[in-house]
């Protein structure tokens, strides 16, 4: 697990807490690590693990990225490192054993009772502001709670995938409550029934079970009240059976998840230390991180439910797309057809070339359509051997020489004589390179053009970089930041979009990277970033 905490910028002292491979830091609401700063760009630098190394990146950013003080294009960061973006400097660490926040088993003993010392409502939660009594302690305690709530907003607005949200909330809890236990449970709209969503306890092992008093938890859903009970060692509700003594709890909370006032959830924390763990200041700050709790997951709902609806829209869009380029596709093949059948019907063979020709030109878009869309929609691990990186070049250059000819196409590189090696699977590799030509080959027109392909390796990364640089149309400044998009085309009836949705896929597969620079009239460089010993380095 990688954690970044914010040491100094408008969200100091938040700490953001990724399990991912990859991510991405900047400004846009989009990326994995959100930094309010105007300085950092929308898209400002990715962080990704491979090859048991971390590698920072700084993907074109208007006042870029600095590691340690220096700046840098891509560099190893390790933890104690730090990263400045514009004026925020974060905090690398890297963690063995990430945190285990798992759903969890829950029982609710409906047969129970519970002593309920604190009864707090879910309006009350202002009161943890409450300076009426004008003292020094009062109003560093309403300055203590204003940074908690503030830093727990930033965090939970964050993100808008409900999963991580979920693991962030208990990282919230931890963060500014003394509990050992944590669940968050969030109502079923269908069955109304309160379903475990993270259940964690303060050193990230996932407890076996927890046991809540119905009571309790009858409360909080059905009046909206947070309940904070003292001794639970006294407390009734673990009979049947339940031994108190094994759960050894002293003190709990238990507060609604409430948004527009509807109760859809509950956070429920625990402390088996001693029976004055909580006051009734802890409840009422637990009530508004409740209260900022609902807002985000309404949010993330609506979100996820908005970005459902945008997938549609766009898989209608495809469909609608991809009908057109194969019903162009199937009427070349039609019409090269018939003029066999004509040439055949006259006794002209001499004519039979030119029609089979069109068929064979247009069975190869149709069979370079169907390799890309199974490229994109099937995961697979590459299937790593060693290649050298100029024999792939110039196999994908000799698949491509009739086109070459065809358009007097300039092809130059720096690989002759040389051999880098690198672990790929080999297959893939190709297929993205291909794509990548084909897009440099129409760019450049019918007129001819210049293609430079360029491939050394990054003794600080370990990478092997290749850069294909075309000096062609270029890509539009409006379009350049979506190429990678499925279904993205300049192309217009030619194109399908899936050709670089698939290099970026593949690259990634193999834990690169892959960018692109572009200026109208004066051409395209694309950039692929590829770990040179991935196996090497794990064994």
């Amino acid at each position: 697990m990688i954690q970044l905490k914010v040491l100094k910028g408008a969200q100091q002292g938040t700490i953001f807490k990724l399990r991912e491979s990859t991510f991405n830091i900047g400004r846009a609401l989009s990326n994995e690590v959100i930094l309010y700063d105007d300085k950092v760009s929308g898209r400002h630098a990715i962080i990704s693990q491979s090859s048991g190394r971390t590698i920072v990146r700084d993907v074109g950013s208007r006042n870029g990225t600095f590691l340690n003080g220096s700046p840098v294009e891509a560099a190893v960061i390790k933890s104690g490192d730090k990263l400045r973006l514009g004026e925020t400097v974060l905090l690398f660490k890297a963690t063995e054993e990430p945190l285990t926040t798992d759903a969890g088993t829950v029982r609710v003993v409906k047969n129970a009772k519970s002593t309920i010392h604190e009864t707090v409502r879910s309006s009350e939660g202002s009161g943890i502001f409450n300076v009426s009594e004008v003292s020094i302690d009062a109003l560093m305690a309403a300055h203590r709670n204003l940074k908690a709530l503030y830093q727990v907003n930033n965090v939970l607005n964050s993100t808008f995938e409900l999963s991580r949200l979920f693991e962030r909330i208990l990282d919230q809890i931890f963060n500014v409550t003394r509990a050992n236990r944590a669940a968050l449970m969030v109502v079923d709209e269908k069955t109304k029934d309160l379903e475990p969503k993270a259940l964690r306890m303060r050193d990230g092992r996932a407890p076996m079970q927890l046991t809540l008093s119905h009571t309790i938890v009858n409360e909080v859903l059905h009046r909206g009240s947070g309940i904070l009970t003292q001794d639970a060692m006294s407390d009734d509700r673990f009979s049947s059976g339940e031994s108190v003594t094994a759960f050894h709890i002293r003190s709990a909370m238990c507060v609604p998840i409430r948004n527009k006032e509807q109760t859809i959830g509950i956070i429920y924390v625990d402390n088996e230390e001693s029976s004055g763990t909580f006051k009734r200041s802890d409840l009422e700050l637990l009530t508004a991180l409740g209260n900022e709790a609902g807002v985000a997951i309404e949010n993330a709902k609506l979100f996820e439910a908005n970005v459902r609806a945008e997938r549609l829209a766009a898989l209608g869009e495809a469909l609608a797309g991809l009908s057109h380029y194969i019903k162009n596709i199937l009427m070349c093949m039609q019409g090269g057809g018939q003029l066999v059948q004509r040439a055949i019907d006259d006794a002209n063979y001499a004519s039979v070339e030119k029609g089979w020709n069109i068929v064979r030109r247009n069975e190869r878009k149709l069979s370079s359509l169907v390799m890309d869309m199974l490229s994109y929609c099937k995961d697979r691990l590459p299937l790593r051997e060693e290649c050298n990186l100029r024999e792939i070049i110039c196999d994908v250059l000799d698949l491509s020489e009739p086109l070459l000819d065809e358009k007097a196409i300039d092809i130059r590189h720096n690989l002759d004589g040389r051999d880098i090696i690198l672990s790929v699977d080999q297959e893939a590799i190709s297929r993205c390179l291909l794509n990548i030509f084909s897009n440099a080959f129409d760019a450049v027109g019918p007129s001819g053009g210049e293609i430079e392909i360029n491939g050394d390796t990054d003794a600080v990364t370990d990478e092997v970089v290749l850069r294909i640089r075309d000096n062609g149309c270029g890509i539009p400044p409006e379009i350049l930041p979506n190429i990678f998009d499925a279904f993205c085309s300049t192309k217009g009836a030619k194109g399908t979009g899936l050709g670089l949705a698939v290099v970026q896929k593949v690259v990634k597969e193999h834990g690169g990277n892959v960018t692109a620079e572009s200026e109208p009239g004066r051409g395209t460089e694309f950039i692929i970033r590829l770990p040179q010993h991935p196996e090497a380095d794990q064994q």
